[in-house]
């Protein structure tokens, strides 16, 4: 991952990076005094966003609307500042470029739906996923390893990632190769190697 972070920030100047960033601001809502404000507080590109959690992001919106001269930043902008926070993150997790020009306000409000949806899926998955009976038998290959990867996939590592990309049979899939669902594409192209994979 921090090489392709590496590799994307030599590719633009920092002025570049900076312009780019302010421009998918733009594009979410935030005006021209408000973009100033964020990078005077550190948010200065799509990259630098990985240094900052979500509580972060919340307080800085906090500090901006109770200024003496408070900045017009709603709720709604908020949201698809932390909407794009999650987008850059995932697609760092899945080793996708950060194209500042592909974060529209579109897009950030599907990733916004989709941080809402997850929060309310963990939220009612409070039960402990049980190991099923299977792993206990001694019963054929093909049973066991297609239970261990259903109870896998039913289990999120960091990054809301099924587990069951740690055992995928084919590492990389093929340029082009179509996925039913998001999830299926995490699964994957999610590397297997670094710190979350560890």
């Amino acid at each position: 991952m921090a090489d392709l972070v590496a590799a994307n920030q030599d590719a633009i100047d920092p002025q570049q990076q900076i312009a780019r960033y302010r421009a998918a601001l733009g594009r979410i809502g935030f005006n021209e005094e408000a973009q100033i404000a964020l990078s005077l507080h550190g948010f200065n590109s799509m990259y630098n966003l990985l240094i900052f959690s979500k509580e972060q992001i919340k307080q800085v919106c906090k500090v901006l609307r109770d200024e003496p001269n408070p900045l017009p930043i709603s709720v709604e902008h908020e949201q698809l500042l932390t909407a794009m926070w999650h987008w850059v993150k995932t697609r760092t997790r899945v080793n996708q470029d950060i194209n500042p020009e592909l974060c529209t306000q579109e897009v950030a409000i599907l990733e916004a739906i989709k941080m809402v949806n997850i929060e309310e899926e963990s939220k009612a998955t409070d039960a402990e996923l049980k190991m099923p009976e299977k792993f206990k038998l001694n019963s054929k290959w093909t049973y066991f390893a297609e239970a261990v990867d259903t109870y896998l996939n039913r289990l999120k590592g960091h990054g809301r990632i099924p587990l069951n990309y740690v055992i995928r049979n084919i590492e990389i899939p093929e340029d082009g190769a179509q996925f039913a669902t998001e999830q299926e594409f995490a699964v994957a192209t999610t590397p297997l190697e670094g710190d979350q994979f560890d």
